[in-house]
């Protein structure tokens, strides 16, 4: 069996940790090591999570799962990742965030499936659920060719370490993106990528994290611009940059970035972010409005929801329409 390592980082968790922590404890596969990550938390969270391992690892007869309790400084989790990345021993190297919770067969089902194919990284899927357990979305991987983009969290994927180590793919240090930065190389640099149809990672909805506050109005704090330069300067892979795919990406967030910020932005403001990312477009694809994706050609495996959104969007733009709606979405 190849080891697997799973990277929690925590901060001021509670006792929210307690639910991913007794998850991972349970896991049927066994080849592998849990790092717990608390970075400055400054609460109870590290001796919470202290105390669940010790409750739980081993109990009922189960077999012990080595775990590495962590106690840093703040630095943020992209930081808290990469630390994982350098202390994990895993063959590969796998994620989760203390809000959320696995299935018994999560890390099972996806290092079979990076094991039978020899696959540098594998996309899983996801139920995304209320605090509650309702579900809100369903996300299950067919092996089409845009499910990579659809999971861009690091968690649901598990990647070959060395893959990472070698190719120095690294979250970035960012306001905004940290995730879709790592996975966007992690794509440009693996061989082989495949996804299966697993849903066995739980999402949690919370509506105070970092991720649902900070992105919900544009302001200087938060740049997209660094994001999308940082993606497309780092990549060396040009086959994969200006792919139609990947060209349908960066269309498809602006879009989504526009509609997701604009709403209670103030009108320069909207403005201002609409011709600095119009303009980036542009120049780095300045074909782009030609894309078959963009031209009622949807690609296998996009949400029919999310897709009718980027049409609509486009629609207006090439009717040079969209800057005044998205402004009466302003104050």
């Amino acid at each position: 069996m190849a080891k697997v390592s799973v990277i929690v980082p925590m901060y001021k968790g509670g006792k929210r940790v307690y639910r991913i922590i007794r998850s991972l404890l349970a896991q049927t596969y066994k080849d592998m090591e849990i790092l717990l990550i608390d970075d400055g938390s400054g609460d109870e969270t590290y001796d919470i999570a202290k105390a669940t391992v010790e409750k739980f690892n081993g109990s009922k007869g189960k077999s012990l799962i080595p775990v590495k309790l962590y106690k840093r400084t703040n630095h943020g989790v992209a930081v808290t990742r990469n630390f994982g990345i350098q202390e994990a021993e895993g063959k590969y190297v796998m994620f989760a965030d203390q809000d959320d919770f696995v299935n018994h067969d999560y890390v099972e089902k996806l290092v079979k499936a990076a094991e039978e194919a020899e696959a540098d990284l594998v996309v899983g899927g996801y139920v995304h659920i209320t605090d509650q357990k309702k579900k809100m979305l369903e996300v299950s991987p067919l092996g089409r060719e845009f499910d990579p983009y659809i999971v861009t969290a690091p968690w649901a994927h598990i990647y070959k370490r060395q893959m990472l180590l070698t190719n120095h793919v690294e979250f970035l240090t960012t306001s905004i993106g940290e995730d879709v930065y790592f996975n966007m190389r992690a794509y440009a640099v693996a061989d082989k990528i495949i996804s299966i149809p697993d849903m066995s990672y739980q999402w949690i909805y919370n509506t105070e994290s970092v991720s649902n506050s900070k992105q919900s109005v544009i302001s200087d704090k938060v740049n997209p611009l660094l994001l999308l330069n940082r993606i497309y300067e780092d990549i060396d892979n040009e086959a994969f940059l200006h792919s139609r795919t990947v060209e349908y990406f960066f269309a498809r967030y602006i879009c989504w970035y526009m509609l997701f910020s604009s709403r209670g932005s103030r009108r320069e403001d909207i403005e201002d972010c609409f011709n600095k990312l119009d303009f980036w477009m542009k120049s780095h694809y300045p074909g782009f409005m030609k894309n078959k994706f963009l031209n009622w050609g949807k690609p296998k495996g996009e949400f029919l929801k999310f897709y009718v959104f980027v049409q609509g969007y486009y629609f207006l733009y090439r009717a040079k329409l969209l800057l005044p709606v998205l402004k009466l979405f302003g104050k």
